[in-house]
C-alpha cells in the first residue's frame, strides 16, 4: 500500500481504499517522506512541461535554420551568377575596345572615301551600342 502526504493541505491520500483514521497514525517520519515526494513531484512536472517547451523552440529553430540555410545558398548562388556575368562581361567589352580604337584609326585613315567611312562609322556605332 502506497500512502503520499501533502504538507500544503494536510490531507493524507491512499492509492487503495482503508483506514480512515490513517492521518492520525503516520509518523513525523512519514508526513516528512510524503512531504518529499509531493515535492519530488511538482519537480518532475515543472522538468516535464519545461522539457517539452523546449522541444518546442528546438522544433521551432530548426525550421528557422532550414530557412536561413536556403537563403544562404539562393544568395550564394545569385551572387556567383553575378560574379559570372561581370566575367562575361569583361571578356566582351575588351575586345570590343581593341575593335573601336582600330576602326577609330581607319575612319582617319579614309577621309574622304565616303563609301568606306560610312561601313566604318556603322561598325563604330554597333561596338558602341554593345558597351
Amino acid at each position: 500500500m502506497v500512502m503520499r502526504a501533502s504538507l500544503a493541505n494536510g490531507a493524507v491520500s491512499r492509492d487503495h481504499a482503508g483506514d480512515a483514521g490513517v492521518a492520525e497514525r503516520l509518523t513525523p517520519r512519514e508526513w516528512e517522506l510524503g512531504g518529499i515526494i509531493d515535492a519530488y513531484n511538482s519537480v518532475t512536472e515543472r522538468l516535464k512541461q519545461s522539457h517539452d517547451l523546449l522541444t518546442q523552440q528546438v522544433k521551432r529553430l530548426r525550421g528557422e535554420v532550414r530557412e536561413k540555410d536556403r537563403e544562404l545558398a539562393r544568395r550564394e548562388r545569385l551572387a556567383a551568377l553575378g560574379e559570372m556575368a561581370a566575367g562575361v562581361a569583361h571578356e566582351v567589352r575588351n575586345p570590343l575596345g581593341g575593335i573601336l580604337l582600330y576602326a577609330n584609326l581607319l575612319q582617319k585613315d579614309l577621309a574622304g572615301q565616303w563609301g568606306a567611312l560610312r561601313v566604318v562609322g556603322q561598325i563604330v556605332g554597333a561596338v558602341q551600342k554593345v558597351e
